[in-house]
């Protein structure tokens, strides 16, 4: 139906509105509010446009488009000025961010509906892991002062990171009604969109409801498919570990069911009726994910650029309905915040990170502290000795374990720099938080506060680490709040330390799996094997010992750098 006089004249109203307030915004200097000004400027030409190719006359000129462009790019201007003078206080960037990423969604469907898939590709990168990547490229030394603004990416940039490595990458992004996906490799770029109708009927097969009709639906059905994943997997009720969280999440360590021990894997005698191909969690987000531009892959590695809570997703254990083969029965994966990030670590000196050396910590003794205003007391992992114990060996450096993983004598050792840092400890999902051996004085007299045990991020980051792979043993030590960021916790918090590579898990997993994960895994390190390629076979090892559910062998992944470490 056409829009009416009146809905024109409100619009027009608006209009005229929200110039007003742009005047007063540029007068005053306000760049926050002359941001959110354009942005709306910008969201009702667009739908002008939108109204316009219904029911506009085809030979008449429609400009709605280019002023929609016009005041989102102008919005972005002045979100990047507000970043730019935030310097270095990485909180407050990814707090910031919250505000401005519908602006960068929003710019990028524009591009994509007139045909400029590289533009929207870098708007959609431009609005992924902003802090991370202003703050590793003043870390890195390619800014020389905090103030200035670090260089744009380019399309050329993209192709340059794609000419010698040899992996395909795909670059998701969950716009209002849509789920865009970038499929790069050398000389090669395509664009798949899935619109929000595709989504309707697996949304309606997950909850039993009719389809939302809400912008936020597919997000939700992201959410809720991979809430339902991990359900199934039965995480929760067949975990056998110790508890190395400060978070209160994990099941108690004997409560094993008899309906959790059943497998979503096909080789491991599961009927197909439990399989419903329909409604199964992990085949319906490789047909949303991976399905769709699978074809288009060209190499054995893929580096995905996840949006939102696709963090969450064990893309290693996304399976094929077809064939029922997992992704990681032919891809190696690893994970990127950024294409922008990617370059960075492609870009950064080689000296800038230790070749040599391994910081190895484990089990440490903390005994009765003061955590979050009580008084709590943390018991000894003694899985997590044996773990370390073993990389001590295996490295041929020693452990930090028990009452001497102090928290000063960690701090020391970060100073010193080695190549690898391996903790198996209670660590915290939310605030990067890792719990050491408190380092209290003699004088000292009461039970330990927080700052005497708690390795926090933002310690690690004033001292700055030079890990060329930060190993993070620890439960949920991949999990963190969702932001516009991206996922803000453990994994992220060592990247922007200085760590070139992370590998962490996604949920907690049997101790003497995790024992021989991280056997397989230094194995092939040692041989000088990359850390995907490593990954990747210590994924098939634990499968041929047996452990064929996904819950076993799916947690871990990579983010960051592919790197090769002589540790010899």
């Amino acid at each position: 139906m056409a829009m009416n006089n009146n809905c024109r004249n409100q619009i027009q109203t608006a209009l005229t509105l929200l110039e007003k307030c742009l005047d007063i915004a540029s007068t005053i200097g306000n760049k926050d509010l002359e941001g959110e000004a354009c942005y709306k400027l910008g969201q009702v030409y667009y739908s002008l446009h939108k109204e316009n190719q219904v029911h506009q006359a085809c030979h008449a000129t429609d400009d709605n488009i280019a002023k929609s462009e016009e005041y989102l790019r102008r919005a972005l201007d002045c979100f990047d000025f507000i970043f730019h003078h935030l310097h270095q206080r990485d909180q407050f960037k990814v707090s910031k961010f919250d505000k401005f990423i519908a602006t960068y969604k929003f710019l990028a469907i524009l591009l994509i509906e007139t045909k400029r898939p590289q533009e929207a590709l870098l708007v959609s990168d431009d609005g992924r892991a902003r802090a991370l990547g202003d703050r590793l490229i003043f870390k890195y030394g390619m800014i020389q002062q905090e103030y200035l603004s670090p260089r744009p990416l380019t399309y050329p940039d993209v192709e340059g990171i794609l000419t010698n490595d040899g992996f395909s990458l795909l670059h998701y992004s969950l716009l209002n009604s849509s789920l865009a996906v970038w499929v790069l490799a050398k000389d090669s770029l395509m664009l798949r969109e899935t619109e929000k109708e595709q989504f309707d009927s697996a949304i309606e097969t997950l909850t039993q409801e009719k389809k939302d009709d809400d912008e936020n639906s597919i997000k939700r059905f992201f959410t809720d498919t991979i809430t339902r994943a991990y359900e199934m997997m039965k995480i929760q009720e067949s975990v056998t570990c110790e508890n190395r969280s400060l978070d209160d999440c994990v099941t108690s360590k004997e409560h094993v069911t008899n309906k959790a021990s059943e497998s979503l894997s096909r080789d491991d005698g599961t009927s197909e009726e439990k399989l419903d191909k329909a409604s199964h969690p992990l085949e319906m987000l490789y047909n949303c994910l991976v399905a769709p531009v699978i074809s288009n892959v060209r190499h054995d590695e893929i580096v995905i650029v996840p949006d939102g809570p696709m963090y969450r997703v064990p893309f290693a254990a996304l399976r094929d309905p077809n064939t029922g083969q997992y992704l990681s029965d032919t891809k190696r994966i690893r994970l990127a915040p950024s294409i922008a990030i990617l370059k960075v670590l492609k870009e950064c000196s080689v000296d800038h990170h230790s070749q040599k050396g391994a910081l190895i910590v484990g089990d440490p003794s903390v005994g009765e502290v003061m955590f979050r205003g009580k008084k709590r007391m943390f018991e000894r992992l003694p899985s997590a000795n044996r773990e370390v114990s073993f990389l001590s060996y295996k490295l041929g450096q020693s452990a930090l374990t028990g009452e001497q993983a102090t928290k000063a004598a960690v701090l020391e050792k970060l100073r010193e720099g080695s190549a690898v840092i391996h903790i198996a400890a209670h660590g915290s999902s939310d605030n990067g938080e890792i719990m050491l051996s408190p380092n209290v004085s003699p004088e000292r007299q009461g039970i330990p506060e927080e700052d005497d045990y708690l390795l926090t991020m933002r310690e690690v980051q004033q001292i700055g680490i030079k890990a060329q792979l930060v190993v993070l043993s620890c439960c949920y030590s991949g999990r963190g709040k969702i932001r516009a960021e991206g996922m803000v916790g453990l994994s992220r918090a060592f990247l922007v330390a200085g760590a070139r590579a992370v590998v962490a898990s996604l949920w907690a997993i049997d101790d003497n799996v995790t024992f021989s994960f991280m056997v397989s895994f230094y194995d092939y390190l040692t041989r000088g094997e990359s850390a995907s390629v490593s990954l990747h076979k210590a994924m098939h090892d634990i499968r041929k010992e047996g452990h064929r559910d996904p819950k076993y062998w799916a947690p871990f992944f990579l983010i960051g750098d592919d790197v090769i470490l002589n540790l010899k």
